[in-house]
């Protein structure tokens, strides 16, 4: 159907009963030998004649004026549409497209034609700051209150005029009573930020979020990777937006994907993905390479050397894992083989915990020279990821006595604090490198000043890898983008092509560790 500026949408149709029969606000009229309908463009109008399979735009394509600094892309607009027309739906949208507006966009629209009252933001407490910043951008005219603080000042703030509030998953635990009688018989729009944090059914979180959905929410689910396990992790995210999707009970979800081979394995079966898919609708999703023309990813792989000295431990430090292994006499599971790669790990990066729990430093120099050559050819503003805190100090020591200015921030590094070095490496150059855990920068952060990362040495997680290689690219993005695999054992260039390649599971971890102690 066409709309109409005048608010009305139009379309022929061989057949118009069905449609005057199941909207009586349409009206049909014969012009110029066709047979026409008229259709009021709003939501509720829209969402029938969608149901009857007819493609109507929804009214925010023609009847908003999309404020803010910039323009939505056709992708946005698309987002924005199908929020609009979907009251419970799934946003899997890749990282870095630009979903926060589109759904900034949406809710403001569904504000300012009455059909909510307020907006309640849900995300990790690292990306509170981001949707403020992102409101600021997108939505000039609306204030976003951040619930943070004491008790007392989260409560005040729940209380206050702004249509537009965010608060992280724990703080809405904290205060979930006063949530529930603040939202009741409000018609509030949900919207969680990596909404895949509500994969597991039963938590304080999930039953927090589950006590303030009403018939009356809105509710839309945001993540880029909504199973990144296993098509079970569909289950408790369907329950919360479509629960007729899903059985009522998790075991029998599981049983329909999953076969089990072993005592504690489960292998997915075939078309389980596809199951996992029908769980999960309504859905929209864009890979980045459908939405804008991002510069080229390029991986490139630095291979270092242990010194002599990382060497040594690392020999002393297999050798005792491998007697304990012989002395104990049971098998080792995949839990624990993840300990103890960790902790040889630990001895690449040049920092080993002693059986106190004091930090063993050892010369790491080899790999501190070739993250600097790497910044050195880059020209500054390099993200270096480290996984270790030991390693993270030792590295800034470095650098910055190599002339370069560094931020660091790790879990040790207070919200406000840490906003600030963001910030100052994003958009006041007060720094050249910056130094994070990649569990910290890994979500939400505008981090495209820079066009270089640099792992220090590879994680074990695949979500937070794929996340924090997001923070450099997205439509702001004009240069190159460089993804630097820095390592000086083949353990870590298993763990880099095993994580990359989204193929690490137990047997992977078990693999690792037998070739480890070989």
């Amino acid at each position: 159907m066409i709309a109409s500026p005048q608010g009305v949408l139009i379309g022929e149709f061989q057949n118009p009963q069905p449609i005057l029969r199941v909207i009586p606000s349409a009206k049909y009229i014969r012009y110029k030998g066709k047979e026409l309908v008229l259709v009021p463009h709003r939501l509720d109008e829209v969402r029938v004649l969608r149901n009857l399979g007819v493609d109507a735009p929804s009214p925010i394509i023609t009847q908003y004026d999309w404020p803010g600094r910039w323009s939505p892309m056709s992708h946005q607009v698309t987002t924005a549409d199908f929020f609009t027309t979907n009251v419970r739906c799934f946003c899997f949208n890749e990282m870095r497209t630009g979903k926060t507006s589109a759904a900034l966009w949406a809710a403001d629209y569904l504000l300012r034609i009455g059909q909510i009252d307020e907006v309640l933001i849900i995300s990790p407490l690292t990306v509170t700051d981001v949707w403020q910043m992102e409101a600021f951008k997108t939505l000039p005219h609306r204030p976003l209150m951040q619930l943070i603080g004491t008790r007392k000042k989260r409560l005040k703030l729940l209380a206050s005029e702004a249509k537009f509030k965010v608060i992280n998953f724990d703080g809405l635990v904290a205060i979930i009573n006063e949530v529930v009688q603040y939202t009741f018989n409000k018609r509030i729009c949900i919207i969680v930020d990596e909404a895949a944090t509500y994969r597991t059914y039963g938590t304080d979180r999930y039953d927090a979020l589950q006590k303030i959905i009403s018939p009356k929410t809105w509710l839309w689910l945001l993540t880029g990777t909504p199973t990144p396990n296993a098509p079970t992790d569909a289950w408790a995210l369907a329950k919360l937006v479509n629960p007729h999707r899903v059985p009522k009970s998790f075991t029998i979800f599981q049983e329909a994907v999953m076969k089990k081979v072993g005592p504690y394995k489960w292998v997915a079966k075939p078309g389980a993905w596809d199951i996992a898919y029908e769980a999960m609708q309504p859905a929209i999703r864009f890979l980045r390479k459908d939405c804008f023309d991002i510069p080229p990813v390029v991986t490139i792989d630095r291979p270092g050397q242990l010194t002599p000295e990382q060497f040594l431990a690392y020999e002393n430090l297999r050798k005792r894992m491998k007697y304990e292994d012989a002395e104990s006499g049971a098998s080792v599971t995949a839990p624990n083989a993840a300990v103890r790669l960790l902790k040889l790990q630990q001895v690449f990066c040049g920092s080993v915990k002693d059986d106190s729990g004091g930090n063993v430093i050892l010369d790491n120099s080899a790999r501190f020279e070739i993250v600097n050559e790497i910044v050195e050819e880059n020209g500054g503003k390099a993200i270096v990821y480290v996984p270790f805190k030991a390693s993270m100090h030792q590295l800034k020591e470095y650098l910055e006595k190599m002339g370069w200015r560094c931020g660091l921030v790790n879990g040790d590094v207070g919200k406000t604090k840490r906003k600030e070095i963001f910030d100052g490496f994003q958009w006041h150059d007060q720094y050249d490198v910056l130094i994070a855990h990649p569990a910290v920068a890994s979500l939400g952060l505008d981090l495209s000043v820079s066009s270089c990362i640099i792992w220090f040495a590879p994680t074990f997680s695949m979500e937070q890898y794929e996340q924090a290689n997001a923070r450099i690219q997205g439509p702001t993005q004009k240069q190159k983008c460089g993804i630097y695999h820095v390592a000086a054992h083949p353990l870590e260039w298993q763990i880099y092509d095993v994580v990359e390649n989204k193929a690490l599971s137990s047997d992977t971890l078990m693999r690792m560790y037998t070739e480890a102690m070989a």
